[in-house]
C-alpha cells in the first residue's frame, strides 16, 4: 500500500518522507538547492511526523509490524529494523546493501512477533470433530486420518495392530493394499475413522449434480487431491464426470461404483454401455493397471478345450487389437499346485 502524504505533499523515493510540492522532489542530490530550501526539502532535516498535516515531515508507518519491523512498500510484510528501506520483491541489491531489505521469500507469519516476516494469518492447526488426528502418512499425498476419541492417540507405526480402530492404516487399505474410494471413507461423510479432506478440497463446493456424494482423486498422478470424483451410480441412471450425463433407458453408466467390480479401479462414469453390453474391468495383456470398457454380454464364459489337472479353468478376457477383447481360457489353481494346468505341485 503506497503511502499518502497532507495535502499539498510529495513523497520522497523510499516512501518514508512528505515535502511540501514547492521543492519539486523530496530528497535526494542537491536538495539543498530545491526551491524551499534544506529544511523543507532535505529528508536528513525533517523531524516533525505527519500525524499532525503538517509539511515536511515524516510518514508514521501503520503498526502492521512486530516491534521494531520495517514495513515493506506494498504492506504485504516487514524487514527486520536494521533496515532503512524495505521492498516486497524487488531484491536487485544484496540484502542490507545501503540497509535495503526485501521479503521475497520470506514465509514467517508477523502474527508469530518474529522479523522478517509477512502479513499472513497463521495456519488454523487441523482437527477432526469427535476424533484424534493422525500425523501425515508416509506415502503419496500424505493425508490425514481421523481416529475415534477414545483413542490416545491415531497410530501410523508399521505395526500397529490392524484390527484395532485406533490404527490409521486398518481402514485405509482393502485387503489387496488399495486405497478405497475417498467418498466410502473420507470425514466430510463419516464419523470416525475417517480420512481428512485434502487442503484444496475440490468438493468444498459439491461440483456433482442431482446430490451425488464428492470425493476426492487419491492418485499422486492427479495430483493427490486436485481432481474431484461423483458416485454418480446414487443418482440414478447417470454417467459423465459430474453425472451429467443421462444413459438412455437400457443402457448402464460405466465405471465408478458400479458392482460387482471394485471402484477403487475406475475413473468417474463417463460413458454408457449398449442394452447388449455390460461394463467390465479388464487387464491389458502386457500388465499394467486395470481399465474398464462396456463389452459385449454374448461372449465365451465356459472353458471348451482347457482342462485344469489341480485347479478350475475360467474365462480371462485381455484388450486386444482392434477386434476387442481376447478370451482366453486359464486355470486357477487349486492351493499347493502351480503351472500352466496346475500340474506341478509346490515342494
Amino acid at each position: 500500500m503506497t503511502p499518502t502524504c497532507p495535502e499539498g505533499g510529495i513523497l520522497d523515493s523510499f516512501q518514508m518522507f512528505c515535502c511540501p510540492e514547492e521543492c519539486g522532489e523530496c530528497g535526494g542530490f542537491g536538495c539543498h538547492e530545491f526551491p524551499g530550501g534544506e529544511s523543507n526539502c532535505c529528508t536528513s532535516q525533517i523531524t516533525e511526523t505527519c500525524d499532525t498535516n503538517n509539511l515536511p515531515c515524516e510518514i508514521v508507518p501503520e503498526e502492521i509490524c512486530p516491534s521494531g519491523g520495517v514495513p515493506n512498500d506494498d504492506g504485504s510484510g516487514c524487514c527486520g529494523s536494521n533496515c532503512q528501506r524495505c521492498d516486497s520483491a524487488a531484491c536487485q541489491l544484496p540484502i542490507n546493501a545501503n540497509n535495503v531489505c526485501c521479503t521475497l521469500n520470506v514465509t514467517t507469519s508477523c502474527e508469530t512477533g518474529e522479523l522478517p516476516c509477512v502479513n499472513i494469518p497463521l495456519e488454523e492447526p487441523k482437527t477432526c470433530p469427535g476424533g484424534i488426528l493422525s500425523d501425515p502418512l508416509p506415502f503419496a499425498c500424505n493425508p490425514l486420518v481421523c481416529c475415534p476419541e477414545s483413542c490416545d492417540v491415531c497410530d501410523i507405526s508399521e505395526d500397529c495392530t490392524l484390527a484395532s480402530e485406533c490404527c490409521a492404516y486398518t481402514f485405509l487399505f482393502d485387503s489387496i493394499g488399495i486405497v478405497p474410494s475417498d467418498v466410502d471413507v473420507s470425514c466430510r461423510n463419516n464419523e470416525p475413522p475417517c480420512i481428512m479432506a485434502p487442503e484444496n478440497d475440490p468438493c468444498e463446493v459439491n461440483p456433482c449434480l442431482d446430490g451425488a456424494r464428492c470425493g476426492s482423486s487419491w492418485t499422486s498422478e492427479a495430483g493427490c487431491f486436485n481432481e474431484a470424483i461423483c458416485e454418480c451410480s446414487e443418482v440414478g441412471n447417470n454417467a459423465g464426470p459430474f453425472c451429467d450425463v443421462v444413459c438412455d433407458v437400457g443402457e448402464t453408466p460405466c465405471g465408478q461404483g458400479f458392482p460387482p467390480f471394485s471402484n477403487y479401479y475406475f475413473e468417474p462414469n463417463s460413458f454408457c454401455c449398449a442394452a447388449d453390453e455390460e461394463c467390465f474391468a479388464f487387464a491389458p495383456l502386457d500388465g499394467g493397471e486395470l481399465n474398464y470398457s462396456c463389452i459385449t454380454k454374448d461372449r465365451p464364459t465356459e472353458c471348451e478345450t482347457l482342462e485344469c489337472v489341480n485347479g478350475t479353468c475360467y474365462i480371462a478376457l485381455y484388450i486386444g487389437d482392434a477386434d476387442g477383447f481376447i478370451p482366453v481360457e486359464a486355470c486357477l489353481c487349486d492351493e499347493g499346485y502351480y503351472g500352466g494346468l496346475c500340474e506341478e505341485a509346490i515342494v
